[in-house]
């Protein structure tokens, strides 16, 4: 299908890969990914040397990520960092809650202090099922200052495969909505790990603490970030499960310095860019890049029923 749609691509066929094609036959593709990027991408990025030295070169220099978010605060504060999209006007026009960069720097140097106090540190493994919007950017990036794991599940794949890779990865701090802990108490996921739960919304009959727990506790003194090691573990994240039984993917802080130069230099992005983000995950990089990230009324879980005109 894919020949049909694109007659003149170059084309390459394993036989006997799987879906995860680059694990397969990582020895015979990789090869010839880079000859691809070096005779194809790089030229279109204004690289005069096409060798493959001249593309490494331009992926080395390493990229901290909460240092590379605290230059873009100091250069652009008010620029918004996101819009989430909170209701409609009777008028039909679209409703905002926003937070620009400053503002998500000192909500999350707060929360950042709260966790520190209640036991977060470097390292945890840390669940994180919130929904995209305000609180979702500063409690990531506290997370991040703090240097501990996030651990990102797909909810589309089913509570059974959501079980099964909570108790897999073995958290021992769990930040969700509260339908997300709910599921937590009574389906049992990560009971004999988790040490601190934060409930981002009303707690109602399950232990831990509320979002508005930890900022009382933190402060807004600039939290103290200690410079990441490119290969310390930045995320783990979880594939949807539609096509097998979900894999669980390390992300090293190299890496994402990495895609985040890359998506920079093909994006070309000015400084008052809006990116929609339909796909929560990439919602993040916006903000990497310096734009905002807008979060649409839909359910990111079920893209099939969102209505194009929200």
């Amino acid at each position: 299908e894919w020949i049909r749609h694109f007659p003149d691509a170059e084309v390459h066929k394993f036989k006997k890969g799987g879906h995860y094609i680059l694990e397969d036959h990582s020895r015979d593709i990789i090869p010839i990914v880079e000859k691809f990027m070096t005779k194809k991408v790089i030229p279109s990025l204004g690289t005069k040397n096409n060798s493959s030295k001249t593309v490494s070169s331009k992926q080395n220099g390493y990229l901290d990520l909460t240092q590379h978010l605290l230059k873009i605060v100091s250069k652009k504060p008010d620029t918004l960092v996101v819009a989430e999209t909170v209701g409609w006007d009777i008028k039909g026009n679209s409703r905002y809650a926003t937070r620009t960069f400053a503002e998500v720097n000192r909500e999350s140097n707060i929360i950042a202090h709260g966790l520190e106090k209640v036991g977060l540190k470097k390292g945890m493994h840390t669940l994180f099922l919130v929904s995209p919007g305000t609180d979702f950017f500063s409690l990531l990036t506290a997370i991040l200052k703090i240097g501990a794991v996030p651990v990102l599940v797909d909810p589309g794949m089913g509570l059974k495969g959501m079980k099964k890779c909570i108790n897999e990865v073995a958290p021992e701090a769990f930040m969700g909505i509260p339908r997300a802990h709910a599921g937590r108490v009574l389906l049992g996921w990560a009971r004999k790990t988790l040490k601190i739960n934060v409930t981002v919304g009303k707690k109602f009959f399950w232990d831990g603490y509320t979002l508005e727990d930890i900022k009382k506790r933190g402060s807004d003194e600039p939290y103290i970030i200690e410079k990441k090691n490119p290969d310390d573990m930045a995320a783990i994240t979880y594939t949807s499960g539609n096509t097998g039984i979900a894999k669980g993917v390390v992300y090293l802080h190299r890496m994402l310095s990495n895609q985040l130069k890359v998506m920079s230099s093909i994006i070309k992005m000015e400084n008052d860019e809006r990116d929609l983000a339909t796909f929560p995950p990439f919602a993040l990089f916006a903000p990497g890049m310096g734009m905002t990230s807008v979060i649409p009324d839909m359910d990111p879980t079920q893209p099939a029923k969102a209505n194009p005109k929200k």
